[in-house]
C-alpha cells in the first residue's frame, strides 16, 4: 500500500497554513449551541494542499451546498464534518463540521473523503459568507 502523507506534505505542491475551528458545545432545546464562536475559539493549525473544488467534487455535495464556492483540502489530520460522535475523546458528543480559515475567508467542512490508508484526508468546504 501507497503512503501519500509525504506528497501531501510536500512543498512542491504548496502546502498552507490552514486554521482549523473544532465545534464544541451541547444540544439546548434541541439546538446546537457553540461553547465559544469560532472569532473567538482557539484555532488547531495543520498543514495541506488547497485547490478549487472540481466539478465532480462539487457534484458529491448536496444540492443547496452546490452553489456556494466550494474549495478542496487535502490534510495529513482528520477533518471533522457533521455527523457520528467524538470516538477519540470518549465523550460521546456529536460531532460538529469543522470551519477552516484560509485566504481571510470562513469554509465549513460538507464532505470528508477518508484516505487514511494512503495517508490523507480530502475534504471538500464550502465559503460560510453570508450562511
Amino acid at each position: 500500500m501507497i503512503n501519500l502523507s509525504r506528497v501531501v506534505n510536500s512543498m512542491l505542491l504548496n502546502v498552507q497554513q490552514l486554521l482549523v475551528y473544532r465545534s464544541s458545545g451541547s444540544y439546548v432545546a434541541g439546538r446546537w449551541v457553540e461553547a465559544a464562536p469560532p472569532a473567538l475559539a482557539t484555532p488547531l493549525t495543520i498543514y495541506g494542499v488547497t485547490y478549487p473544488s472540481t466539478d465532480r467534487e462539487i457534484d458529491m455535495l448536496p444540492e443547496g451546498d452546490r452553489i456556494k464556492e466550494a474549495i478542496t483540502f487535502l490534510t495529513v489530520e482528520e477533518i471533522y464534518t457533521t455527523g457520528g460522535t467524538n470516538e477519540l475523546d470518549g465523550s460521546g458528543t456529536p460531532r460538529i463540521s469543522d470551519k477552516i480559515k484560509w485566504n481571510g475567508d470562513l469554509y465549513r467542512v460538507r464532505l470528508v473523503s477518508q484516505y487514511k490508508d494512503y495517508g490523507y484526508f480530502m475534504s471538500v468546504a464550502t465559503r460560510m459568507a453570508g450562511d
